[in-house]
């Protein structure tokens, strides 16, 4: 018999390593050409200036899939909807 962390690992982790394209789905970006854009964002938002050289040696560029899963499984999407995080 199934333990019931094991059910829960089967139902909601994963181990695909290529982007999927479902609602909620976060993707890491490594594509060099967004580091100003997200930069820009940064200085926008940061208060303390003295952290940024910090933040950026370390941050993940992630984007997060919040296309309505209804129009997935529909057929509908023409383009999906992407929200850029870091």
């Amino acid at each position: 018999m199934e333990s019931v962390n094991s059910i829960n690992k089967k139902l909601l982790i994963s181990d695909e390593i290529e982007p999927m394209h479902y609602s909620g789905t976060v993707i890491q970006i490594s594509n060099k050409k967004l580091d100003a854009e997200y930069e820009n964002l940064l200085d926008t938002i940061l208060s303390n200036k003295g952290k940024k050289a910090e933040i950026i040696t370390s941050w993940k560029k992630m984007w997060l899939n919040v296309t309505p899963l209804c129009d997935t499984v529909q057929g509908k999407i023409v383009f999906h909807r992407l929200l850029e995080e870091f």
